[in-house]
């Protein structure tokens, strides 16, 4: 099944299909979306989106009830995070700029937040923080305790980073974009400030320490200042894409680092926008099924579709 949605802010309509096109179920929220919607251990969906109030936007966690079309739990990140930090990619109102927030175990999820090149991990709907994978730099010291301690040789931070994934040892794979990195206090830094790559890092939740083990790409001259992605396949292999607003490069490596396949897509607009790259298979069981002739569950307030018509 695919979940689509329409607009940032607002009013928002979010439907599951199947790859035929079949409708299966409408959704409503009036908290827009954004980046990223994830199915939860529930069933329901955690969902990026924004408060009404609009006076900041994109840091705002809501669960969508698939069951019943209905607004479960919310999580605004003002209440979380340090509002004021400043650094450089911090906006007056994009402060955050959540672009992912994946469901864990246990109601934790990891949020990553853009803007503040960090990458946060917290209970849900609470709010409780766990750790922070960020560069100290203006952080208060109410957030002190939380930020995690590197340790090993060649260790960079990530920046403005997008699609982090818990792997199944319990280590964190990110695509960094690198984005500012030659704009924070890191001096000691051995990576070309305009580089993209995907990296890898050990964490010690209990002495809240980091390690970097592992990245790649960093020197392949690929920088996607604002997009990329990596997610991990079935037979452990990484899948990357990399964008530099001219060009988009979709790789995929083994864990011996060897390329096991690469592509370019080149527009003829001479613009590129590719976010993400997913590997799907062209037939599932889910397919054995198609449900012709089954109406659609709508969960739209009867409201809402009075003020449409």
């Amino acid at each position: 099944m695919a979940e689509g949605a329409y607009t940032i802010a607002g009013p928002t309509i979010f439907y599951e299909i199947n790859p035929l096109g079949k409708i299966y179920n409408i959704y409503y929220s009036d908290y827009g979306v954004h980046h990223d919607i994830e199915e939860m251990d529930n069933g329901n969906l955690l969902i990026t989106g924004n408060s009404k109030d609009q006076s900041t936007f994109l840091d705002f966690l809501y669960e969508l009830n698939t069951s019943n079309g209905k607004i479960d739990n919310t999580l605004s990140l003002t209440n979380v995070l340090q509002t004021n930090r400043q650094v450089p990619l911090t906006g007056k109102n994009d402060w955050v700029h959540v672009n992912a927030a994946v469901p864990l175990n246990n109601n934790e999820i990891l949020v990553s937040c853009k803007n503040q090149s960090a990458i946060v991990k917290l209970s849900f709907p609470d709010g409780k923080i766990d750790w922070i994978l960020s560069n100290p730099l203006n952080w208060s010291d109410k957030y002190q305790p939380y930020l995690l301690q590197p340790v090993g040789d060649n260790f960079n931070y990530a920046y403005a980073q997008h699609s982090p994934v818990m792997l199944s040892n319990s280590n964190l794979l990110i695509f960094d974009n690198g984005l500012s990195r030659d704009q924070y206090l890191d001096a000691n830094t051995n990576i070309s400030p305009h580089s993209s790559r995907l990296v890898e890092y050990q964490i010690d939740e209990k002495n809240k320490t980091v390690k970097q083990v592992w990245e790649y790409g960093g020197d392949l001259g690929y920088f996607t200042s604002d997009r990329g992605a990596v997610n991990i396949l079935p037979n452990n292999n990484k899948l990357a894409i990399f964008n530099n607003g001219l060009k988009t490069y979709l790789i995929e490596i083994n864990n011996d680092d060897n390329v096991v396949w690469q592509a370019e897509i080149a527009s003829t607009s001479g613009i590129a926008s590719e976010y993400r790259l997913d590997r799907m298979e062209i037939y599932n069981q889910n397919a054995n099924d198609l449900k012709i002739g089954t109406t659609a569950n709508n969960y739209i307030p009867k409201n809402i579709l009075n003020e449409v018509k």
